[in-house]
């Protein structure tokens, strides 16, 4: 729902002022911050949702709880 009401692409201004080395640094900045404030409240809001993709994301052939991976790190650790 995220994805579809923002979209991927960045907004012109947003684009124009990428441009420049100083507003690219503040744009980023800024970026950042409004990201920073996205994840707080997907952290501790139960209806706000964040899903995150990267270059990655294809990869990915299924979802595991921290449990089971912790499981699967600590078997091949003791394997090793």
């Amino acid at each position: 729902p995220q994805v579809e009401a923002g979209g991927l692409r960045v907004h012109r201004l947003v684009g124009w002022l990428l441009q420049n080395s100083l507003t690219k640094t503040l744009t980023r900045t800024a970026m950042l911050t409004r990201a920073i404030e996205s994840y707080k409240r997907a952290a501790f809001e139960e209806d706000y949702e964040v899903w995150q993709a990267g270059k990655g994301v294809g990869k990915i052939d299924a979802v595991e709880s921290c449990a089971e991976v912790i499981a699967r790190f600590g078997e091949v650790a003791r394997a090793a």
